[in-house]
Order: structure tokens, then C-alpha cells, then sequence
């Protein structure tokens, strides 16, 4: 309770408020309520203070019929805290032991609190461990939530994650969201008997600020390409296209245009093939071919940076994909839209094949005279990674295929009248609001 505002205040009265030692050191109550931090302590700077932890702010929503977080702060976050959910004088839930962290806690709404009528006031209190009682604060249950594709909680955000095309269900008209639209990426080139172009990724594009009105929108997932570019990827308004298609033998050797462009093949004779185009806004061109008689193909374009050119330093190294876009829209930082990496091909003491771009690009097959050397590796730190390029002596190059629901294009791959670039990885669109 809080100390009186006049008269006498014994220490006794002070220790029972605020806790503390035998025999008691008034220093050690610096700060506390409205008590001077350093110096001189009198008594009468007790007067009127408590001990009850005072909230600061409540962020976050009490949805109906939905958990969600809600991320409370208060300057007396110091040790362990019991969170209290009150319906008028009605103790609906209490939420106990939580531990803050840097003076605010999230915590998920109950299931008591959360199945209460739209309207309803709830009121929030701090309980400390020696049982004193913040003021409550008051949050109103809001609206049923949005549905649609698979729901998490990232800090205050609800969060919508879609995998595979589905309905976004809102009845909340000019819900303010943020998104991610990840198109399909491309394949990878098939080679038949020349080396094929890395996959283009698939677009990718994030914003704040999208007004969804109340009404049940499609949402469209993009196919990744098989010998193919990628689809589309859709979410009202923000289309994502699909990757380029890799450069392919017998289908011309310039790598397609798409949300990124697929790699440049490599045939005989060279004709001087580029990597295809991407789009401004989603994403980058592919790589070009090696001059010459190299034999090695580009890498496909990806969401932050063009597709590698096949190297013509002597290496014998196919192009790299272009590595994918960054986003943290579901609470982890990860990469959308890698390229997929070239093809190494048949010239004598072997190659390299290119490596798939950061976010699942497809890894590029190797083709060669010499055991020695290696496929490309699948690109990492998307959601799922790509696949390695194999390598072969003397026999089909399979490209790796593109992560799933990364939008990352497929390695390129070469092998006589076989189908042997990787599949493009199929898109993902996540929406996010408070």
C-alpha cells in the first residue's frame, strides 16, 4: 500500500513497503518511487510513495477469438512479475512468473482474455512479488483477426505465412499490413550437349502500408520452373514474377528474362549469348556464358545482386547465382530469391560448376574430363536450401533444384538429350499487422 503523505513514517513502515535489509541502510532505497537516486534521504522523501510496479506502455492487440502478444513496459521491470487479466472486479487469468527483459516482457494473451466479447474492457495489472498491484491499465477486445495460410506470433505482429496458394479471409476494412511477394523461380538450363544457364530467382518485392480491404483475396503461390520459367506469385495488388529460364541448348543459349534472369548457356559456336533480363524493382539480370571455347555457363540473377558472368581467368568455373534479397518479416533474417548457379562443361582437366546465390539457389552440375572436380553447391540461409550441382566425368551434369517456397532459380545442368537443370523453387508471400 502507499506510505501515508504526512505525519510520522517509522522505518519499519518504509522496509514493509519496499522490502530490504537487517539492519536497514536507507541508501539502499535510492531511487525508488520518487526518492532522490544519490545524496542526502530524508524521511520525509517517503511521503506518498509505494512500491507498486507502474506500467509504462501496452503495445500489441486483444483480438477475439485469436491469441496474440502484447509487449508490456514498466520501469519497475527488475525481477520476476505475475501479469493479471481482469474483467471489471472479475480476475479472468494471471500469467505468472515472467522474467522482463530490459524493462518489457511479451507475453501471449490467454485464452480466457482472448475468448472475450468484441468491446469488452479488459484491465492489466503488474503483480510484484511481494503481492503489491500496479494501477490497471485498460485495452479494449478487438475484431476477430484475419485467416489465412499459417499464423505466428513475431513480437506484437500477427503474422500470416502461405506456402501454397489460399485465401487471405479479412473482415477489417483498411487493414494496414506489411508483405513479402516471392515469385517462382526459374530452372535451370538444359543443357543437352552444352553446358545450360543458372535459373533466374523469382521476383522479390516487400513493402509496408498495403490498405487490404474486408473481403476474401485469393492469394497465389508461383510454381517454380521445370525446364521452364518461373510463375507468378500474387497478393491483390503486388504481383512477383517469375524467374528467368536458363540458357538451354537447342532453345537458344541466352538465359530468359523474369523477376531475375535465368544465366546465359554455352554452345558451339559461341555466339556471344547473355544472361537474361531482370526486372527493376524485383530483382537482376543473369550472368553471360564464357567466351570462346570455355564451355561455361552464368549464373541466374538474383533478388540483391545480377547472376556471376562464367570466369575467364583460366579457372573453368561456371558463374555463381546472384544471392537473394534480405528480409526479417517472420522474426528470422533470412534470404528470398537466389540465383542458381551455371554449368561446368566438358573441356578437358575439368571445371567448376557455379555456386547457387545466398537464399536457395540451385547448385550447377560439372561436366568433365577429371573425377577431381566439383558440382556447385546449394545456396543457403533462405528458408530451405537449394540443392547441389552433381558432378559427373564423362556422363549427365544434374543442376540442383532451387529451395522450396524460396522463389530461387535452379543450377544448370548438361547431358546428351537428357532434361538436366534443377527445378526453380516455388514462391512464398508472408503478411504481417498488429
Amino acid at each position: 500500500m502507499t506510505l501515508q503523505t504526512s505525519g510520522a513514517i517509522s522505518l519499519a513502515n518504509i522496509q514493509e513497503e519496499f522490502g530490504g535489509s537487517h539492519p536497514i541502510a536507507i541508501s539502499e532505497y535510492y531511487g525508488k518511487d520518487t526518492v532522490p537516486a544519490s545524496g542526502a534521504i530524508s524521511i520525509g522523501n517517503f511521503y506518498g510513495t509505494s512500491n507498486a510496479p507502474i506500467i509504462s506502455s501496452i503495445v500489441g492487440t486483444l483480438w477475439q477469438g485469436a491469441s496474440g502478444n502484447l509487449i508490456i513496459s514498466s520501469a519497475d521491470f527488475t525481477s520476476l512479475i505475475d501479469i493479471e487479466y481482469y474483467e471489471g472486479a472479475t480476475l479472468l487469468a494471471t500469467v505468472s512468473n515472467i522474467t522482463p527483459s530490459s524493462g518489457t516482457a511479451t507475453v501471449a494473451t490467454p485464452s480466457a482474455v482472448y475468448n472475450q466479447t468484441t468491446g469488452d474492457t479488459i484491465t492489466i495489472k503488474l503483480k510484484n512479488s511481494t503481492g503489491i498491484r500496479s494501477v490497471g491499465t485498460a485495452k479494449t477486445v478487438s475484431v476477430t483477426p484475419p485467416t489465412g495460410g499459417t499464423v505466428t506470433n513475431v513480437s506484437n505482429y500477427r503474422c500470416h505465412t502461405f506456402t501454397s496458394s489460399g485465401n487471405f479471409v479479412n473482415g477489417i476494412a483498411g487493414l494496414s499490413v506489411e508483405w513479402l511477394v516471392q515469385g517462382g523461380g526459374g530452372a535451370g538450363g538444359d543443357g543437352g550437349s552444352w553446358p545450360g544457364g543458372g535459373g533466374g530467382a523469382g521476383g522479390f518485392r516487400t513493402g509496408t502500408g498495403l490498405s487490404v480491404s474486408a473481403a476474401t483475396h485469393a492469394v497465389t503461390i508461383g510454381a517454380g520452373g521445370a525446364s521452364s520459367s518461373g510463375a507468378n506469385s500474387v497478393f491483390t495488388s503486388i504481383t512477383s514474377l517469375g524467374g528467368g529460364w536458363g540458357g538451354s541448348y537447342g532453345n537458344a543459349a541466352a538465359g530468359k528474362p523474369g523477376g531475375s534472369g535465368g544465366g546465359a548457356g554455352w554452345q558451339e559456336p559461341w555466339d556471344g549469348d547473355l544472361g537474361g533480363s531482370g526486372t527493376a524493382g524485383q530483382g537482376y539480370d543473369g550472368g553471360e556464358g564464357s567466351p570462346g571455347s570455355n564451355s561455361q555457363a552464368g549464373g541466374g540473377g538474383g533478388g540483391s545482386e545480377v547472376g556471376e558472368n562464367a570466369r575467364t581467368d583460366g579457372a573453368l568455373h561456371a558463374g555463381d547465382g546472384g544471392d537473394g534479397g534480405t528480409s526479417s518479416i517472420n522474426g528470422t533474417s533470412l534470404k528470398w530469391g537466389g540465383g542458381g548457379g551455371g554449368t561446368s562443361g566438358p573441356t578437358y582437366g575439368g571445371g567448376y560448376g557455379g555456386d547457387g546465390g545466398a537464399g536457395g539457389g540451385g547448385g550447377g552440375g560439372m561436366h568433365s574430363g577429371s573425377s577431381s572436380r566439383l558440382g556447385g553447391a546449394g545456396g543457403t540461409g533462405g528458408l530451405n536450401n537449394g540443392g547441389n550441382g552433381t558432378p559427373q566425368w564423362y556422363t549427365d551434369a544434374d543442376g540442383g533444384d532451387g529451395g522450396a517456397n524460396t522463389g530461387s532459380g535452379g543450377g544448370g545442368g548438361e547431358g546428351a538429350g537428357a532434361i538436366n537443370g534443377g527445378n526453380g523453387g516455388s514462391g512464398c508471400i508472408i503478411v504481417r499487422y498488429l
